[in-house]
């Protein structure tokens, strides 16, 4: 009896291990699917600065260390690139996102 009640016992215990990890991974999903979210709306604010010419808002969302390459094979860093919207040198129409993929 002893013995049959220590392999139930076992089994709740695995069972209930089973069932914590899986509603812990849903939730890791849910967080997942919140910060691409974040994330997805974050680049199109960028987006949205790129457009508009926002230089200031370019600078604060941008990290120093930054470098873009043009169509041209040119090489940009984040001072420069700033410096270009400051001027109007570089300016967009319109830009369209695509092909992002957002992995967390």
């Amino acid at each position: 009896m002893q013995h049959m009640l220590a392999g139930v016992f076992s089994t709740i215990v695995v069972a209930f291990a089973c069932a914590t990890c899986a509603y812990a991974a849903s939730g890791d999903r849910a967080a997942g699917k919140a910060d691409i979210e974040a994330i997805r709306q974050l680049e199109e604010e960028r987006n949205q600065a790129i457009v508009h010419g926002d230089a200031a808002l370019l600078e604060r969302m941008t990290s120093d260390d930054y470098t873009f390459v043009t169509v041209r094979g040119e090489m940009l860093s984040k001072v420069e690139i700033v410096k270009n919207f400051s001027s109007s040198a570089a300016k967009y129409q319109s830009r369209t996102i695509s092909d992002l993929n957002i992995r967390v």
